[in-house]
């Protein structure tokens, strides 16, 4: 077990953007996802002060990326929070879940908007509309995959959510 001296070095670290002293830690066998005592990891830290190389290295090395703090923050909810554009748009590009709320019940974008981050909050709708088209086009049978969902889950299950636009279908004689 690791005491918490050495997990602050890896956070430490990560806040002051030393990459190498973050592989040297990792290295040595430090678990990446190792939280400090406000259940802060180094993704979280680095990610909120605009580290993009530790971002970038922490995830390569398979840090968890929707890993919640005490307050439930994760790492695109602080940066966000912090007005860290560059820290969002790769958290989002490397798979970041948008709408984790925190113990506020805040998301990355309702923390954005409180700061008056408007370039972070346009980022974030314009990535929710993308993923949200994707999924019309999943599940109505229109995506390069050809997997096509039954009308009826369509119209009870997705519609409500997506507000897909569905032809009418034809009555039966």
């Amino acid at each position: 077990m690791f005491r918490k001296s050495i997990d602050n070095q890896l956070v430490v670290a990560a806040s002051c953007g030393e990459p190498e002293d973050i592989c040297l830690l990792l290295d040595d066998g430090v678990p990446i996802d190792l939280p400090n005592e406000d259940g802060d990891t180094a993704l979280i830290v680095a990610a909120s002060w605009g580290h993009l190389d530790i971002v970038s290295l922490l995830l390569d090395r398979r840090a968890a990326i929707d890993h919640q703090d005490h307050n439930g923050d994760t790492a695109l909810i602080e940066a966000a929070r912090d007005g860290e554009l560059e820290s969002v748009r790769l958290l989002l590009d490397r798979g970041a879940v948008i709408d984790h709320k925190n113990k506020l019940d805040n998301t990355a974008l309702t923390e954005a908007t409180h700061e008056g981050h408007s370039k972070i909050v346009e980022l974030i709708v314009k990535q929710v509309e993308n993923q949200k088209e994707e999924i019309k086009s999943f599940f109505s049978g229109n995506s390069s995959t050809g997997f096509f969902l039954p009308r009826v889950v369509i119209e009870s299950v997705l519609n409500p959510y997506l507000e897909l636009e569905l032809s009418p279908q034809p009555r039966k004689p």
